[in-house]
């Protein structure tokens, strides 16, 4: 028997670029591995005001550290089975749980245009000899932006892949004759 390793985890997005509205839905597929067995599955978060992220207060200077990652509330497609060694499920995290008023710029909102959203997912196994041990998911980070700038991102996406499909198309037209 060998010592017991920390939770592998894997999380990929599922339809998310990097850049979100205040009120984005993160959704993806999550695979969890561990040898004796998972006790927990989460989600945690960070939150940073980009204006004041590579700053420290009064514009002087590098901040003094980044904020701590905190718990987050995250729905899974499927329930973690008591001590698996594998979990696959769908994941998501819901930035409405933060978010209540429709308003994205509202100052009751926790996170606004112009910030910096992290997410990362984090497991825990059963006791191995000694204490637990715990696991991460890659930190994501993610660029919160109004709606009209996100529109705006997806529309000039569609315009660049629509120039690039005719560039292939013109390119095998001349080569086929």
């Amino acid at each position: 028997v060998g010592d017991d390793k920390s939770p592998v985890l894997d999380f990929r997005l599922r339809g998310i670029g990097s850049a979100i509205t205040a009120h984005a839905r993160i959704p993806g597929e999550l695979k969890v591995k561990d040898d004796f067995g998972l006790r927990e599955v989460g989600a945690a978060i960070r939150v940073d005001d980009d204006e004041t992220a590579d700053t420290a207060p009064g514009g002087t200077g590098p901040a003094p550290g980044e904020p701590p990652f905190e718990v987050a509330a995250a729905t899974f497609g499927e329930s973690l089975a008591r001590s698996a060694v594998r979990y696959e499920t769908t994941a998501m995290v819901d930035l409405t749980q933060w978010n209540r008023v429709a308003d994205e710029n509202a100052a009751q909102n926790r996170i606004r245009p112009g910030m910096l959203f992290s997410l990362r997912f984090t497991a825990t196994d059963n006791f191995g000899p000694g204490e637990p041990h715990a696991g991460q998911t890659e930190t994501m980070t993610f660029r919160v932006v109004t709606r009209e700038k996100l529109v705006e991102d997806l529309r000039r996406r569609q315009v660049e892949q629509r120039q690039e499909l005719e560039r292939i198309t013109d390119e095998e037209r001349l080569a086929a004759g």
